[in-house]
């Protein structure tokens, strides 16, 4: 009789062979996923821990892209320094924000984001691929906040909107009324 391992074999390599294709999909540094380094910035208990996931994941560029959802999530906290390094890591993304513009425009829109400023830079962030972002800040221009106001004229002009076009009811000074250059 014979033995019915080599029958096995064929099935246990084509399982594992699938188990290491699935773990392939997701991109890696330093032979760590994307996840591994998200993971690694939110639970880092120094600076030099955080700012090596930090630089890790902005090494991935554009294919750092599935994190988009989980990175503006982590907009909310109350951390200055925090939330730059997650805008940093944004920003190398670019154009690859674009699937997470609609939830960057709904946070303006509902007043869920707790620092709007940071949102709308985000949204320039993804470029021309944010278009659908310009109602809301077109209806920012108009914000008594001199910060939200600005950053919602940059990142608009920055998506091809000319400043002539703006649509505000208030003229635009890049120096705050009361101020002098």
């Amino acid at each position: 009789m014979q033995p019915k391992l080599p029958m096995v074999l064929p099935v246990v390599l084509i399982l594992c062979t699938n188990l290491d294709a699935k773990d392939q999909l997701e991109p890696r540094y330093n032979n760590k996923p994307l996840s591994y380094w998200v993971e690694r910035f939110e639970k880092a208990e120094t600076d030099n821990d955080r700012e090596e996931a930090v630089n890790a994941i902005c090494k991935f560029g554009k294919d750092a892209a599935p994190a988009a959802h989980k990175l503006i999530l982590l907009l909310d906290d109350h951390s200055d320094d925090f939330r730059l390094r997650v805008e940093r890591m944004l920003s190398v993304i670019g154009s690859g924000l674009k699937p997470v513009v609609p939830e960057l425009v709904k946070m303006l829109q509902d007043g869920t984001a707790r620092y709007p400023k940071d949102v709308i830079e985000v949204i320039g962030y993804a470029g021309t691929d944010a278009l659908e972002a310009v109602p809301i800040l077109t209806k920012m221009l108009d914000n008594p906040n001199c910060m939200l106001m600005r950053s919602a004229c940059f990142v608009r002009s920055g998506l091809g909107q000319s400043p002539q076009s703006l649509g505000s009811k208030k003229p635009f000074s890049p120096v705050p009324s009361g101020m002098t250059r």
